[in-house]
């Protein structure tokens, strides 16, 4: 329920995606998680976010990010 929760927030904030491409069971990766998909360190992918770099959203002073979004911008990069 939580994951599900979380979805539908971010989805609020999310740009790159139009509300019928997102999909609730997308993956949501926190920092954590989404630095090593990336093959990058925390810190740098927290100065990405900060720079809106990367797509990422913040929900509470934390910075999460859809894994759809992320492999569209890694295609773009």
């Amino acid at each position: 329920m939580k994951k599900i929760h979380n979805a539908l927030r971010i989805s609020r904030f999310t740009t790159s995606l139009s509300h019928d491409e997102i999909n609730i069971n997308d993956n949501i990766m926190n920092l954590k998680e989404a630095a090593p998909f990336l093959g990058k360190s925390v810190g740098a992918v927290r100065k990405m976010c900060q720079r809106k770099q990367i797509p990422a959203h913040r929900v509470h002073y934390r910075w999460y990010f859809l894994k759809s979004e992320l492999i569209i911008w890694l295609k773009n990069q």
